[in-house]
């Protein structure tokens, strides 16, 4: 049975609220047990469940599906940055952009082909 298009978008906006609380909350110094690449791996992860999650609420077929979640991924990676640049607890890192769009890339394209029927 499939999920029902609101249920998609409310799981759609819970997970961007977890994720600008997760991107933007003030968080401690970095733990020495963590490997340096952490957070960019986070960033891949956190926008490839993103790129899922917004294609599955897009509409059209596949190519339009890949290319809005894509879209609207970058630009949140984008703005989720700059956002950070502001902060006096947190930093802007170009690279971690990278990561993100390299998560959302993939993501786009899975959530593309396994996108629920529209309802």
């Amino acid at each position: 049975m499939p999920i029902v298009p609101a249920v998609r978008r409310v799981v759609l906006g819970g997970y961007v609220a977890a994720m600008l609380a997760a991107l933007l909350m003030p968080v401690p110094a970095t733990p020495s047990y963590l490997p340096g690449d952490f957070d960019k791996l986070a960033h891949v992860g956190l926008f490839l469940g993103f790129a899922v999650l917004a294609a599955w609420n897009a509409r059209g077929g596949r190519g339009w599906r890949t290319l809005g979640a894509l879209g609207w991924a970058a630009g949140l990676a984008a703005l989720i940055e700059v956002l950070q640049s502001m902060l006096p607890y947190r930093s802007g890192d170009p690279l971690d952009f990278v990561a993100g769009v390299a998560g959302a890339l993939v993501g786009a394209v899975l959530g593309s082909l396994t996108a629920p029927p529209a309802g």
